[in-house]
Order: structure tokens, then C-alpha cells, then sequence
């Protein structure tokens, strides 16, 4: 193994340690994609691999065809880490042979993995290939800050029964790796011993390993990790022998003491919140599965825990802290983008830009599908004045992705950092795409108005993107949103001829209900009368299914409103509101209002559904209820207009009502106008109260309830009567046999 010549630390250039090996991708080359699937030619055929396995045949050709079932998967996504651990899980127990193979090309999409170089090297282990195992260590040790791996790496080390001071320069190396693991505490406190223990009785007070064994108790105590709660204890008994007294102690402990208590608390909080986390897994293949975001979500509280520096570290060890704290993270959220983000993005503003410019370096060569990162990428480059950096990028974007978005931000991005000219250049490329939509030419046209006008006098803006607007209507006269874009610009300009030949033209191509609503608010705005009610003939006769009047009666005061009105502005103020509220939930009818007008409320603004009582039609509260006949229901009921008989069903509004509350109301006792006693809802709630958790008891507690076994004088029901303030009785439901009360009673001892 590696001598360490200093502790904590690795030689540079000790080809003993290296930090990148022949056959693993380094940090700045992207993981290589499999060209075939992986074990095609290494196994053979099924059977072969049966013969491999030291199992019975049959059971071995079920795990070959898995086997053979997970590689075409990891074929056709060299991501999926589902497929790669039920792999790891059929071959871990065969031959070196068979395992490494496997191994080794899940590595090359997983280098981060610390549980999976766990399995490698266990298994090399187990098959006594020591040099392999070494080997490992130095491809992994530094890059995983995985606390389970170094602990093998550091049992391997006693196995070999490594010289002592040896053991412990890779114990500093190990505590400098994952000394701020939250499960580090027993790694410290071996630490500690070992430095406490090479101190000789009679030794001085101020010599190199009293020094460093006080070192060692003090760097122990402020980590924030469990498992040292007995340590400062152990540590001021230690000081009180080694100082010579009491006084001494407590002067040498003075600044230590509350950074130790503050470390205390702090671990019982981080412990509260890796208790809900795991490093021990391989990452998730993102799916869209809710239980992603809550996997993220509880990293996420992790590092803004970190983030809100409890023990006040300085700048620098903060940093440190968090770029710990992201590593981890990131073991495990290594196919999530947000993750590398935010952890990029924490870095970037905290001025750490190196740091930040590496782990999107990292991410994009991680995620290279992943727009988004290199998007976010390439703003981290503009905000940092490296432009050049940023453009390519973008030309990255493009090349992989020619789409009409990736185009539109490398052109936007020209004119912010180059110029004009620059995003000219690129709209000039992305025109002759095959892929190019409407929305190049817009953009273009947007900055050619309201840039161009700035460099040349007045006027030869709005000539170019007049011109772009018109070349694009050529080729896409059949898109609705793009004519709506050009009418917009179009109306701009004052050109409203020029608004009606573009909508003739794109009616002819598309029957739009969007582009006839435009064509009718053109004519509203800048027509007379005469025009408006041709065009809205027009669009009748267009749209035969669009049923704008109101059966046998004149034109609706929905379509009037619409039309009169002014984005979320509306005249007639509730009425108008109400008429288009009818209109639309009106059967066979759709609304000709723009999405923003369809939900208005009081004053014709945009709100929440219309509801408007029949005060009319409500009774007067008087305190008695409504079941019970006498001439307070009478007066009430005469004063509202009502009668005892039920009303027809024409008589209730049922236009607007939701088919499913019809027929629940249909169901429902009519008592307050028919002169029926009302039911008694506690004696039904004491009813329902009997009714079983379990359908099979359903037939008995029916047979009991048609008995009257719950009626209010029946004894079997065990009800709790109450009496109510008018001196009746009702009937309670029992209290249930499982709450706290009774669970305490029983406990009681007799």
C-alpha cells in the first residue's frame, strides 16, 4: 500500500496512490457509452453461465436469464441502476472473473457510488485478491467520502497487520475524508486513544505527544457527529492528571468547553436529520416518481441545516463543510439535476467560483441529455465576464439539440454579450433548420424592432421586423398563435388593413376560433357596426357548432359582453358575469371569451365562481326547527312565500346544478316543506356508529340494527344518554373500546 510521508495527507505524484486509473474515466472525460451489451462474448450462452454458478441447473439458468434480462436493460439505458444492482446481485457471488466485468462497467456510470466499491472490493476480498483490492482503494478512497468504505479500507489495514504509525497516519487520512460524518464519532475516539496512549508516565507536560494528544481531544470535541458524549468527561480527567491540578485544567479547557457543547447540539440535530437518510444506495434513475423529489427534499434539508453554520466556522471551513456535505449528496442524487444546481449554485454565491465552475463541469459531463445544466452552466459563465466560455456552451446546446428554444437562447445570449450582428448571424442559422419553428422569426423580428431603431434613425427597425414577420407568415400562415403574434405587432404599427389580408389569408388555411375572435375585437376597435356584425356572421356560419343565442330568444348577453369588453374588464358587472357563467355551463355551448375572461366577479374583474343566493326564498331563523309542525313553520314558511307541499322539479333551478347534487338531493327527506318529522341525526349517528370495519360483519350488525338493538332504550346498544337543555334525551355512541382512557383503565391493577 501507500506510505504516507505526512499525515493526512497524499503524496503528489506517488504513483502508489493515484488518483485516476488506465481503465476509469477521469474527472474531465465523460463516462464512455456501451457500444454492445456488456457481457454478450464474456458469458456465452445461458447454459455456460449456468455452468459458471455454482448452483443447481435450473436455478442457475433463472438467474442467467435475468442476468441476460438486466443487461438488455443497462443496453438500452447505461443509467439504470435498478438493472445494475439486481447485476452486482447475480454475479457478486461467482468468480472474480465473472464479477469484475460488471463491475467495472458500472463504475464508469456510477464513480461515485460508494456502496457499490464497497461490494468490488469486499468481494476481492473474499476471494483473497489482495493486489486487486489495493488497487480499488486507490481508485476510490479520495473521491468517496462513503464513512463505510474507509472503515474497510481501515479493517484491511489491521488485517495486514500494518505498522502502527502507518495505521495512524491513514486514521488522520480517514478523519480529514469523512471525520465529519455524522457516525464518525467511534473512528475519533480510536483516534484519540491512540494518541493518548503513546504518552509514557512521567512524561513532560509541554512534550510533542502531550501536545498532540490534547490536539486530538480538542479536534474531537467540536466535530459535530455522535457517539463523544462521554469524551469531554474523559477529556477534563485527562487534563486534571496531565496539568497537574484542577485550576490548570479548566484554564487549558476555557476554549474548548462551549465550542464542544455548541458541537453537541449541533450533532443531535444533524442525527434528527440523516436518520431520514442513506449513502448506502445506488443512485435513482429519475422517473418522475413523487418519492424522487421527497429523496431530494430531505438532502435539501441537510445542507441548508449545513448552511446555516451553527457553530460559526469560518469562511473556509464552511466551504469545506459544504462542499462535504455535497459530496454525500450527491452519492446518491447523482442523476438529479436540481441537486447539482443547487450545489453549484450555493458555491457560486458565496464567491467560491472555482469550486462552482467544477461541479458544473462535473454535472454536465454526468448529465450531457440535461439542458437545463447547461443552460444554468452557461449563465454561471456570463454572470463570471467569461463569455467565450458561455458561447460555447450554448454552441453545445445546439449542436446536440438543434431546437427551436436552444436556438432562440444562443440568440439572445449573441445579442447580450456580442451584438446585434452576432444574434443576426444566428438567426440566419437557425432559419435554415428543418426544425425551425414560428417562434425564431418572432423573436428575431422583436429584436430587430426595438434594437435596430437604436443603432439607425427612427423607423428602420420596424421596417426589418416587418419584413421577418412577413417571410415567416409565408411559411407559417396556418399557425394561429404565430398569426396572433404578427396581428400584435400588425395593430403596433397602426396597420389595420394590413391586420385584415393577414387574417383572410390564415382563415383560409385554419378555421380558428381564436383567429375569429381577433378578427371580431379588430373590428370592434377599428370597424363600425356594419363590419362587426358581418364578421360575427361570418364566424356563425364558420363555426356551425358553436351555439352563440340563446334557444328562440335574441342574441346571447354573453357574446355581448365578450365583445364589449377589455382583457378582464367587462360591462355590466355581476349580470354580465352571470350571463357568461350560464353560458358556459349551459350544455353544448362554448364560451367565445379568451381564457381570462371567463371567471369574473364582482365589478366585471376576474375572480371566483358567481354565487348568488335567492334571498327571496330563504326562512327567517327562529331557533325551532323546521320538522316540527306549529305556527312558528307556518308564519315562517307564509312569510317566504312557500307551502307545505314539495315544489315541482321545474320549480328548483336545476340548470346550473351538477347532475350528482340533483340526485342526492332527490334522495335526501323533504320535511322542511312536506310536514314530515325530520330524523333524529343522533340516534342515526348512534346507528352508524355500530356499523362494522369489515364487510363480512355487515350481515350481522344489519340484522341488529332492523331489531332496534340501537334504539335509545335498548340496553345491548351500552349508549351514554346526555341530557339536552330542553330536558330531552338522546341516545350517544358508545365510547370505542380502543382509546386511551380505557387502554389506561385496563392497565390499572385490580
Amino acid at each position: 500500500m501507500a506510505d504516507f510521508s505526512a499525515a493526512g495527507a497524499v503524496p503528489q505524484g506517488d504513483s502508489s496512490f493515484p488518483l485516476a486509473h488506465p481503465g476509469y474515466p477521469s474527472d474531465s472525460a465523460p463516462p464512455a457509452a456501451p457500444a454492445a451489451p456488456l457481457m454478450s462474448g464474456l458469458l456465452g450462452s445461458l447454459d455456460a453461465l449456468a455452468g459458471r454458478l455454482a448452483l443447481p441447473l435450473e436455478v442457475s439458468r433463472t438467474k442467467a436469464a435475468r442476468f441476460a434480462r438486466m443487461e438488455a436493460r443497462v443496453a438500452a439505458n447505461p443509467l439504470d441502476s435498478e438493472a445494475w444492482t439486481m447485476m452486482v446481485g447475480e454475479v457478486i457471488a461467482a468468480s472474480p472473473a465473472e464479477f469484475r466485468p460488471v463491475f467495472e462497467a458500472c463504475v464508469k456510470h456510477f464513480p461515485d457510488a460508494g456502496c457499490l466499491w464497497r461490494q468490488w472490493i469486499d468481494a476481492e476480498l473474499r476471494a483473497g485478491e489482495v493486489v486487486q483490492a489495493e488497487q480499488l482503494f486507490e481508485r476510490c478512497l479520495l473521491r468517496c467520502p462513503h464513512l463505510e468504505l474507509w472503515k474497510l479500507y481501515l479493517r484491511y489495514l489491521r488485517e495486514r497487520q500494518t505498522p502502527p504509525a502507518e495505521l495512524a497516519q491513514a486514521l488522520q487520512l480517514l478523519l480529514q475524508a469523512v471525520g465529519e460524518d455524522i457516525n464518525a464519532g467511534p473512528l475519533w475516539l480510536e483516534h484519540v486513544a491512540l494518541c493518548r496512549d503513546v504518552i509514557e508516565p512521567g512524561m513532560m507536560q509541554q512534550g510533542a505527544q502531550v501536545s498532540e494528544a490534547r490536539s486530538a481531544f480538542q479536534q474531537a470535541l467540536v466535530q459535530p457527529v455522535v457517539g463523544l458524549d462521554g469524551l469531554m468527561q474523559e477529556y477534563e480527567n485527562w487534563e486534571v492528571r496531565m496539568s497537574g491540578g484542577a485550576p490548570a485544567a479548566r484554564q487549558l479547557m476555557a476554549d474548548v468547553t462551549e465550542k464542544a457543547l455548541v458541537a453537541r447540539r449541533v450533532a443531535r440535530e444533524r442525527k434528527s436529520i440523516w436518520d431520514q437518510l442513506s449513502i448506502d444506495q445506488m443512485p435513482p434513475l429519475p422517473r418522475g416518481h413523487p418519492a424522487e423529489g421527497v429523496l431530494l427534499a430531505k438532502w435539501r434539508r441537510l445542507w441548508q441545516h449545513e448552511a446555516t453554520n451553527m457553530q460559526r466556522l469560518p469562511p473556509q471551513q464552511l466551504q469545506a463543510r459544504m462542499q462535504f456535505t455535497f459530496k454525500q449528496a450527491l452519492m446518491v442524487c447523482w442523476l438529479m439535476p436540481q441537486a447539482w444546481h443547487e450545489a453549484a449554485s450555493w458555491m457560486a454565491e458565496h464567491g467560491y467560483v472555482d469550486s462552482a465552475r467544477a461541479l458544473y463541469t462535473r454535472a454536465v459531463e454526468v448529465l450531457p441529455n440535461s439542458d437545463l445544466l447547461v443552460v444554468a452552466f452557461a449563465r454561471f459563465e456570463e454572470r463570471s465576464d467569461n463569455a467565450s466560455g458561455a458561447r460555447a456552451l450554448y454552441e453545445r446546446l445546439v449542436e446536440r439539440s438543434p431546437s427551436s428554444i436552444n436556438f432562440i437562447q444562443l440568440m439572445r445570449f449573441a445579442r447580450r454579450a456580442e451584438g446585434l450582428w452576432q444574434a443576426r448571424n444566428v438567426f440566419a442559422r437557425a432559419r435554415r433548420q428543418p426544425s425551425c419553428s414560428w417562434h425564431v422569426y418572432a423573436v428575431a423580428a422583436k429584436l430587430e424592432y426595438h434594437l435596430a431603431s437604436c443603432d439607425r434613425s427612427e423607423g428602420q427597425g420596424a421596417a426589418i421586423a416587418s419584413r421577418i414577420l412577413a417571410k415567416a407568415f409565408e411559411r407559417y400562415h396556418a399557425e394561429p398563435m404565430f398569426v396572433l403574434s404578427y396581428l400584435r405587432f400588425l395593430e403596433s404599427q397602426r396597420e389595420h388593413n394590413t391586420m385584415r389580408a393577414v387574417l383572410e389569408r390564415a382563415l383560409s388555411s385554419s378555421n380558428s376560433l381564436e383567429l375569429w375572435n381577433a378578427y371580431v375585437e379588430l373590428e370592434c376597435s377599428w370597424g363600425d357596426i356594419s363590419t362587426v356584425e358581418a364578421v360575427e356572421t361570418r364566424r356563425r356560419e364558420a363555426l356551425p357548432d358553436l351555439s352563440l343565442r340563446q334557444e328562440g330568444g335574441p342574441t346571447s348577453l354573453a357574446e355581448m359582453a365578450v365583445r364589449q369588453g377589455f382583457e378582464d374588464l367587462i360591462p355590466g358587472g355581476d349580470e354580465a358575469a352571470l350571463a357568461i357563467h350560464q353560458l358556459h355551463t349551459a350544455p353544448h355551448t362554448r364560451l367565445i371569451a379568451p381564457a381570462n375572461r371567463t371567471r369574473l366577479g364582482r365589478g366585471g374583474r376576474r375572480g371566483g365562481a358567481l354565487v348568488t343566493p335567492l334571498l327571496s326564498q330563504c326562512v327567517e331563523y327562529t331557533g325551532q326547527t323546521l320538522g316540527q309542525p306549529g305556527a312558528v313553520q307556518a308564519a315562517a314558511l307564509s312569510n317566504a312565500g312557500l307551502s307545505n307541499e314539495p315544489p315541482p322539479p321545474a320549480a328548483v333551478g336545476l340548470g346550473t346544478v351538477p347532475l350528482e347534487l340533483i340526485e342526492l338531493l332527490s334522495l335526501l327527506p323533504k320535511a322542511a316543506v312536506a310536514g314530515v318529522t325530520p330524523a333524529e341525526i343522533r340516534r342515526l349517528v348512534a346507528r352508524l356508529a355500530h356499523f362494522p370495519e369489515e364487510a363480512s360483519g355487515l350481515p350481522v350488525a344489519c340484522a341488529a340494527l332492523a331489531g332496534g338493538s340501537c334504539s335509545g332504550s335498548t340496553a345491548g346498544a351500552q349508549g351514554v344518554k346526555r341530557e339536552q337543555g330542553d330536558g330531552a334525551e338522546a341516545t350517544l355512541a358508545p365510547r370505542p373500546s380502543s382509546d386511551i382512557y380505557t387502554a389506561r383503565k385496563k392497565l390499572k391493577p385490580a
